[in-house]
């Protein structure tokens, strides 16, 4: 639109021309010419190539009128170039969202609208008030390693706000222009603040060999607001993208770790449960908060009777008796559990297949991280055997308290010291006392060191020994067999023995002695 605009301007000027000139040129046939060479010429407007000698008019003012045209064309040639290489620019940063890649397409087409040779980007960082440089082309220094500029200080620090043209740059600048001829310094330097939401988003730097025109610089105030929305843009993505990618990396590191961590658990469960199915002399099972068993060990399996298959899933009222399902024990249970941390029980239960032992159990409740009840874990020992040990102890103290009783002769058991343990009512009327145990046999005798002597031999030896003495109470004689009867748990032996004052008579009068031991 504005080529047709331009051209229509240059028309006007070339009808004004034909004008003056048919003022001065009133003939007829000069005229002609005039107009017919002015129409060749206008037609060879747009023609970059046309030389105007080769114009068939020697009219010296008809070659400066083709001078002029030839100049309003140039001029409207580079419009309407700079017009495309500003619209080429405003499409890249159109279609450009990634930083780098924003700034590498950025770049060259920049130099090319402004003709300059080298260019550099640098970007605000705020947190530090400095300009950090993010992209350069064509400078023959590493100006990277001359980054840290200070925002509001210097020849690029100090554009912050409005576009500054630098034409006296220093000997000793990092902008340093590579060119076929060598290394030069640049004539001169535009350094373009880049704005974007009223805030200093970088600083685009541009060096030429050539002083900059203000052609070029319409260019660059023309550009300048749509690179500092683009740059803005791209800006705010590289930090979400940088920010995403710490979360995805984040996100992963979690991840990893959760994996480690239930991998841990998994083995640790693993672990935990090969060590508990390995325990076969305790059944040990867990039950969720419903009842239902969940876990179900190998002692479990052998001391109950039920497989893990068959009995993982269903409620525990299956191995409980039908009387204790009907009371209701396993809710008091579990109340005292969660009101003590345990709870503690023995008795008679059934198996699989019926028949009873006699267990000792401990119900414990179990807990997630929250301190919420997931279940309980009950751990069970068969302790049939102890009890029927139990038994026959009762049964053996039983037995052994009627054979004393109903034996005719005093009979004791006493340790290899002497200290009576056991004794008969007969052995309480021989020596006077209702209460025996505890007391030292050997003080009841009048040879009581002797005895005492002998006593710990017969234990020593294992063997046996027979004694005729005399009581302390009426001098009177007394024969008694000792026998070392057991070991008790500490390793101690103990002695039986048996006396006998109708023996200790029938052996004075054959002249036996009162001591002998084997």
């Amino acid at each position: 639109m504005m080529l047709v605009i331009d051209l229509i301007i240059v028309m006007d000027v070339f009808v004004l021309l034909l004008i003056a000139m048919f003022l001065q040129h009133r003939h007829k046939e000069k005229i002609t010419k005039l107009v017919d060479y002015a129409t060749l010429g206008l037609n060879n407007l747009l023609d970059e190539n046309m030389d105007l000698n080769s114009v068939p008019i020697s009219d010296n003012e008809m070659i400066k009128f083709y001078a002029e045209l030839k100049i309003v064309a140039e001029t409207l040639r580079l419009r309407e170039n700079g017009r495309k290489e500003i619209l080429n620019i405003v499409n890249s940063m159109a279609v450009n969202i990634d930083l780098s890649n924003l700034l590498d397409d950025l770049l060259p087409k920049v130099l090319k609208a402004t003709g300059s040779t080298c260019a550099a980007f640098y970007i605000a960082n705020h947190a530090t008030n400095k300009l950090e440089i993010k992209a350069s082309t064509g400078f023959s220094k590493n100006i990277y390693s001359d980054f840290d500029m200070t925002i509001g200080e210097g020849l690029i620090g100090g554009a912050t706000k409005e576009t500054r043209i630098i034409n006296d740059i220093p000997d000793d600048s990092v902008f340093i222009i590579r060119t076929f001829l060598g290394k030069i310094r640049p004539k001169s330097i535009m350094a373009i603040p880049i704005i974007n939401n009223d805030k200093l988003v970088g600083v685009l730097t541009l060096a030429s060999i050539y002083n900059y025109l203000d052609s070029q610089n319409e260019i660059i105030e023309l550009i300048r607001y749509y690179v500092g929305i683009s740059i803005g843009n791209a800006i705010a993505y590289e930090q979400t993208k940088r920010l995403t990618n710490e979360l995805r990396f984040q996100n992963t590191l979690i991840q990893n770790l959760n994996e480690d961590l239930e991998k841990k658990v998994d083995n640790r469960t693993v672990f935990l449960n090969n060590i508990i199915d390995s325990i076969k002399d305790y059944a040990i099972y867990a039950i969720d908060v419903n009842h239902n068993i969940t876990a179900w060990n190998k002692g479990a399996e052998q001391i109950l009777g039920y497989s893990k298959d068959e009995i993982i899933g269903r409620g525990v009222d299956v191995i409980m008796s039908k009387a204790d399902v009907k009371r209701g024990r396993i809710g008091g249970k579990i109340e005292a559990a969660l009101r003590d941390g345990r709870h503690e029980e023995s008795g008679w239960k059934i198996k699989k297949d019926g028949s009873s032992y006699f267990a000792e159990a401990a119900l414990f409740p179990m807990y997630d991280h929250s301190g919420e009840v997931v279940g309980f874990t009950n751990v069970i020992k068969d302790v049939t055997y102890l009890k029927n040990v139990e038994k026959a102890l009762g049964y053996e103290k039983e037995f052994t308290r009627k054979v004393f009783d109903t034996s005719l002769e005093p009979v004791i058991v006493t340790n290899q010291r002497g200290v009576i343990e056991l004794a008969n009512k007969k052995a309480q009327t021989l020596f006077a006392t209702d209460n025996l145990s505890g007391q030292d046999l050997c003080v009841f005798f009048l040879e009581e060191e002797f005895l005492r002597r002998n006593l710990i031999d017969v234990a020593q030896r294992y063997g046996r020994g027979e004694w005729r003495t005399l009581l302390k109470n009426g001098s009177r004689p007394v024969y008694f067999s000792a026998y070392m009867l057991m070991e008790s748990a500490t390793g101690e032996p103990k002695l039986f023995m048996y006396l006998s004052e109708a023996q200790a008579a029938q052996a004075a009068s054959a002249g036996e002695p009162l001591m002998d031991v084997d």
